[in-house]
């Protein structure tokens, strides 16, 4: 499985993208904080790339959650939800319908990504294969 996040949307305080699981779009896009070449603490978006992502249980969340692995400078990335820059420190949210600088339902969206996830799982048990999240950028990111 490979989540692909596609980073379209640009302003100077969030990052806007489409999410496609498998390359089938399924109706979600994600909020992030600035995508930016170098990082600032708390207000840059994660790099682009491919990371593999383990489920682990958030003590934050109270719940099991994909987590991105090995992402150069982050920890504890994990795709949840929200739905503005203040609702993430480096993690992608996820949401049903965007405007500017904000994403709605994300509940729901979180939802149809999570089915997607446990459909895979109960899917791949005989394969054991690993599900990836890839990040890819439409634009250069902010050197500041």
């Amino acid at each position: 499985m490979i989540i692909t996040i596609t980073r379209k949307w640009y302003t100077d305080k969030t990052t806007i993208g489409e999410v496609d699981i498998d390359n089938e779009k399924i109706g979600v896009f994600s909020l992030e904080d600035v995508a930016r070449v170098f990082k600032i603490a708390g207000s840059t978006a994660i790099p682009a790339g491919k990371y593999m992502a383990d489920i682990t249980y958030s003590v934050i969340f109270g719940r099991y959650m994909l987590e991105l692995r090995k992402v150069p400078g982050f920890t504890f990335i994990r795709i949840h939800t929200g739905n503005v820059m203040g609702d993430t420190d480096g993690c992608p949210l996820v949401g049903m319908a965007r405007g500017v600088d904000i994403i709605y339902r994300s509940v729901d969206a979180y939802k149809i990504l999570w089915e997607y996830v446990l459909k895979y799982i109960k899917d791949a048990m005989a394969r054991i294969e690993p599900i990836w999240v890839e990040v890819k950028d439409t634009q250069k990111p902010k050197i500041f």
